[in-house]
Parts: structure tokens; C-alpha cells; sequence
């Protein structure tokens, strides 16, 4: 079905669209949203955009975490190892790019939020900055630089940053192809940016369709595939130098709970992700989360199947993107 639209595809300027599916937000508020895809390029968008008062009820502090923790504190620890892993892997590949052997000094982390990859980065003595919402109150560690104000605003000098991540941050803008110009400005020539998204043309996606955990309505307003973002890239002077579809955390674990929302439909969505936020007083959250533990054990060989094949065939459900800017 053609779905006419007020505005243009992000990256093609299309105004031709078809209707994917609705699907009900990801808090489970009980709001429905339509998935439109552009039928020239395949980037796929939410209609309407939700406006900034509705999108502030999506970005209260529960979503970021309370203080510094956000999971309990078994996952909580995984995800800061995965934090120094993602720093480590990244400092190690972007090291490897004969200009940057030893000249990289700047990064800049859109988006941060708690600042724990931006704290990894610190530690390896790199010169760090981040960027996040205004609505952010949490406490950054080691008294790391963070903006929290539109990019636009800030004033980064052009050409000032070394390195640029966007990590599960890109799909949030409201206008990826205006933050992505802006970026363009305050990086280096031959600096690299470092993008990971959802990647819409998993068989995660496929399979899953409205089900899928890594949709995150309405605070993911876009959804990429390499094509679309190669094309985006493209018109920036950007090259894509690697790529994965591999993601250990995010992967595996978003297959298990996609796997829930689909077959355990009496219950609300992402039942299994709420129960592993922080604020756990009630023994009955504690039993009910053992019984999703017991039930996702079940689930892994089928989702540790699912990543290996995947991301062999680059249809992971995570696409991963380092690309230099040649100019």
C-alpha cells in the first residue's frame, strides 16, 4: 500500500513509500506506529515522527538507568566489559590505518550516554568528548566532557575531531542526514567515523518483522540497512573501510527476547528485557526473572545458530561500519 507522507526519504529524498507494519512501542505506553519503507532506496522510517513532548516520555531516567547502574549487577558488569571490549577492538582497528598509526588524539562519542565507552577511551589517554540529550541527569565517571545540547549548538570547530562514534545512536535522530553533514564539519580528513544500527536487513528483522526487540518504537526513528547507509556515506565523502554484522551482546540476546515477543504473546513485550533494569525490590521480579533465565537457556543454541549464520551471510542483526572521510 502507498502511503503518502510529508516529507522526503532521509537519504534518496523519495516521497515513495510503502506500509511495512504497525507495531506497538517498545514501553508498551500502547501507542501503535507505522513502518514505512522507501521503496528506491529500502531505508525504512516511523510515521509520524513522534513530536519532542511525546519522545521526552520515552527518554525519562528509567530508560538510561538510575545513577550509574542501569541493569542488575550481574549483566551491569557484562556490559562495562563489553564497553572496554568495543574500546579496545576499535582503538586496535582504527590504529591499524597507516595515517592514524599515531596521530589519533580526539574522540567524540554522540550520544554517550553514562559515558562508560567514552571512560574506556579515557583510560587509553585519548582526549574525549560526548555529546546527550538535554533530559540526561545521570553523573559522568572521571569527570569526562559531556554536552548535553543539540549537536548544532555546541560549536565543535571544524575539522577538530580525530575519530566520531555513533554507537546504536544514528537510528535515534530525528534527521540523521543533517547530524551526519554536521559531523562531516568537525571531522578531520582521513578521520574515521565508527556507526552501529540495528541492521534492518537481518533475518533477525525478517523473521521477527514487528516482534523484533531491535525496532525500539518510537525512539528509533530509522532503521538501516549497508545499502541505504552506504549510499548516505557516499554523499558525505566517505568510504566504508570495515564492516560486521557480529555482536555478541546484542545479537543473541535480542534474538532470545524477539523469540519471547513472538511466541509468548500473552505477555506484554520485551518482559524479559524490564526485568534485567536495576530497580529490583520485590522477590517476585527475582523469580520471575530465574524462570526467564531457565526459559532463555532453552532459547540460546537456537540463537548462538542464528548468530554464526548470520553473520557469515552479513545478516546479523547488528551492522557495524568504520568509514573514512576522504576529504
Amino acid at each position: 500500500m502507498k502511503k503518502t507522507i510529508s516529507h522526503n526519504c532521509s537519504v534518496c529524498k523519495s516521497n515513495n513509500f510503502i506500509k511495512l507494519f504497525s507495531v506497538g512501542d517498545f514501553d508498551n505506553i500502547g501507542l501503535d506506529f507505522d513502518l514505512l519503507k522507501c521503496k528506491i532506496c529500502g531505508m525504512v522510517q516511523i510515521y509520524p515522527l513522534p513530536d519532542k513532548k511525546l519522545l521526552n516520555t520515552y527518554y525519562q531516567q528509567t530508560y538510561y538507568g538510575a545513577g550509574r547502574l542501569k541493569f542488575i549487577s550481574a549483566v551491569e558488569k557484562a556490559v562495562v566489559l563489553a564497553n572496554k571490549y568495543r574500546a579496545n577492538k576499535i582503538v586496535k582497528y582504527i590504529t591499524k590505518v597507516p595515517s592514524h598509526k599515531k596521530t589519533i588524539s580526539k574522540i567524540l562519542d554522540i550520544g554517550c550516554g553514562r559515558g562508560l565507552l567514552l571512560n574506556a577511551f579515557k583510560k587509553k589517554g585519548f582526549d574525549c568528548f560526548g555529546v546527550e540529550r538535554e533530559e540526561f541527569t545521570s553523573t559522568h565517571e572521571d569527570k569526562l566532557t559531556i554536552f548535553k545540547k543539540d549537536l548544532k549548538d555546541i560549536g565543535f570547530k571544524t575539522v577538530s575531531m580525530d575519530v566520531i562514534v555513533l554507537w546504536h545512536v544514528f537510528e535515534h535522530l530525528i534527521d540523521p542526514t543533517k547530524t551526519l553533514e554536521e559531523l562531516t564539519r568537525i571531522l578531520k580528513p582521513g578521520g574515521l567515523l565508527v556507526l552501529s544500527v540495528p541492521n534492518f536487513n537481518s533475518f533477525q528483522s525478517f523473521y521477527f518483522k514487528n516482534h523484533w526487540f531491535h525496532l525500539d518504537l518510537p525512539r528509533h526513528h530509522y532503521h538501516f540497512s549497508l545499502k541505504n547507509l552506504n549510499m548516505l556515506l557516499n554523499k558525505n565523502n566517505y568510504t566504508i573501510i570495515y564492516k560486521s554484522t557480529y555482536s555478541v551482546e546484542q545479537n543473541i540476546f535480542g534474538f532470545i527476547q524477539s523469540f519471547f515477543n513472538k511466541f509468548i504473546f500473552f505477555l506484554p513485550n520485551n518482559s524479559f528485557y524490564f526485568l534485567l533494569k536495576q530497580d529490583k525490590k520485590k522477590l517476585s521480579c527475582y523469580i520471575k526473572l530465574c524462570l526467564w533465565i531457565l526459559l532463555s537457556l532453552l532459547i540460546i543454541p537456537l540463537a548462538v545458530t542464528e548468530f554464526f549464520a548470520s553473520g557469515i551471510l552479513n545478516r546479523g542483526a547488528v551492522l557495524t561500519i568504520i568509514a573514512k572521510k576522504y576529504i
